[in-house]
């Protein structure tokens, strides 16, 4: 299996805690599911997807993935850590997607985010260069370390940490350009917990 860059970022968060993944059929890396890597590591993991086709793959390898709408899920119980990879880019109901990560936050949980860096030059160069859109045709929203940041701020999170990755073969190519890592980079990485005020013990 191919280093997975984002992976490393966020496994030692992971290592031994209790994760809820959400869209955990949403990612591979090189054919070896997200959702697996962070079982391997976890102490457990609960996925939740809304496709029931991938759902039932995961069940039959022995995961534990429950169909769940991530705009609006509640299994009723709460994370040490709470992983949205690759989804928020994907979901129109925002503040749904985050009341529902709220409910299954304890106090000092973590949140996890990783979403495209529509700042990244890799973006930009293909709209203006090549003429194709820069979004993928089922992202519904674009997100770059600001507007991310206030949507999460906004709804009461304080964020912890922000880190910025690249995919394996532009990371390649990334590594060579002079450019500040706000658009060297082609994905980002949001740490992030309840603000004092909204905490549930």
């Amino acid at each position: 299996m191919k280093k997975n860059l984002r992976f490393n970022l966020i496994k030692s968060f992971l290592k031994d805690k209790n994760v809820l993944d959400i869209g955990a059929a949403n990612i591979s890396v090189s054919g070896i599911s997200f959702h697996k890597l962070i079982s391997d590591v976890s102490k457990k993991t609960i996925g939740i997807d809304i496709n029931k086709k991938d759902i039932e793959k995961f069940e039959k390898m022995g995961y534990d993935v429950r169909f769940g709408d991530a705009t609006n899920f509640d299994i009723e119980e709460k994370f040490d850590v709470v992983f949205a990879g690759e989804i928020i880019e994907h979901l129109s109901n925002l503040d749904g997607f985050i009341k529902s990560v709220k409910r299954h936050m304890r106090k000092n949980s973590l949140f996890i985010i990783t979403t495209p860096n529509y700042l990244c030059l890799k973006f930009i160069l293909k709209e203006t260069l090549l003429k194709k859109p820069k979004t993928n045709p089922q992202h519904v929203c674009c997100f770059d370390e600001h507007t991310l940041r206030n949507l999460l701020e906004e709804n009461g999170f304080i964020i912890v940490d922000i880190k910025y990755v690249s995919f394996e073969k532009w990371g390649k190519l990334s590594k060579c350009l002079p450019v500040p890592k706000k658009i060297k980079h082609d994905d980002l990485i949001v740490f992030c917990k309840l603000g004092d005020e909204r905490n549930e013990k």
